[in-house]
């Protein structure tokens, strides 16, 4: 293993900025991956994730030197700003890192570091991005695919879990990561899970694990791991958004992962003042749920679940 800097640039007001990466080659150099974490500074899961990964990978080379056949390279932190001040997206001027691939190296200090970045990183078989969605939401871990000419389904099912979501790409993700992976020939795939400010840690071990299925499928690694699940593919079709039309107390009766069946309460909406039951919402169809409102007030016409059919 060997920790690299991978680029730096001056800060006005602190020390530098440094992006590192934990790079394992072994003698057959291929199949390649790159893993990248922490675009956001509220991506805590995807840290960790990170940080397991690199901790596995370097207690398993110790004992065995030819582990590792190709080459994995992992970035754990890109904004590490925005982590030591517990801030989102990059702390100068709020913009969002990993909305602007492939970047631009003459541009804006975001548009900056994704060009540094994107250059480490194209040459890739393979590209694994973990990320976040939308605050105050939780997700399922599952693997997000983009529905392109080259995309590759089938070496998704790699990971193992439950759920592929593959979707059109929209304007805005022609600006991110994976988009752009795609675009060089890399071949990638966005890992969901969890939510943004917190740590699962079962969540986490569930996703280390999938990245390891999937660097163990395509003989990246000398590992055997158990298999999961055979995966779902599914689109934005498949899932059934399911709204409140009140503003108050969330109160779920079901998690990420839960079977619902049509008619089955929901959630709850109460009056944070006098306690009240405001609305009760039930299941419209059977189903998991994909998606949940993770935060304690919820607000009118927010989403509370997204349900995936059967």
């Amino acid at each position: 293993m060997g920790k690299e800097l991978l680029f730096e640039f001056p800060s006005p007001s602190r020390d530098s900025l440094k992006v590192y990466g934990y790079r394992f080659k072994g003698k057959k150099g291929k199949p390649s991956v790159a893993v990248v974490a922490g675009l956001r500074g509220d991506e805590l899961i995807q840290l960790y994730v990170a940080s397991q990964l690199i901790k596995f990978l370097n207690d398993r080379t110790r004992e065995n030197p030819d582990f590792v056949l190709g080459e994995i390279l992992i970035v754990p932190a890109v904004n590490t700003y925005g982590f030591n001040i517990e801030k989102r997206y990059w702390p100068l001027d709020n913009t969002d890192i990993s909305r602007m691939f492939p970047g631009y190296d003459k541009g804006e200090t975001t548009q900056r570091i994704a060009a540094y970045l994107f250059e480490k990183l194209k040459n890739f078989d393979y590209g694994i991005k973990l990320t976040s969605g939308i605050r105050s939401v939780k997700y399922m871990p599952h693997i997000k695919v983009f529905d392109m000419e080259n995309c590759d389904v089938d070496s998704a099912r790699d990971f193992g879990l439950r759920y592929i979501h593959r979707i059109k790409p929209k304007p805005y993700d022609t600006v991110s990561l994976t988009y752009n992976w795609h675009i060089w020939g890399t071949k990638a795939y966005s890992v969901y899970g969890g939510k943004t400010g917190e740590i699962d840690f079962d969540y986490a071990t569930f996703i280390k694990n999938a990245v390891l299925r999937f660097l163990s499928k395509k003989k990246v690694i000398n590992y055997r791991i158990h298999e999961l699940y055979c995966p779902t593919e599914i689109t934005d079709n498949s899932l059934f958004n399911i709204t409140t039309t009140e503003a108050g107390i969330f109160h779920p009766f079901k998690s990420v992962g839960d079977v619902v069946i049509k008619g089955e309460p929901l959630f709850t909406v109460e009056d944070p003042i006098t306690g009240e039951v405001k609305l009760t919402v039930s299941s419209p169809i059977d189903g998991v749920v994909f998606q949940s409102h993770g935060y304690p007030m919820i607000y009118q016409g927010t989403s509370a679940f997204k349900v995936v059919s059967y």
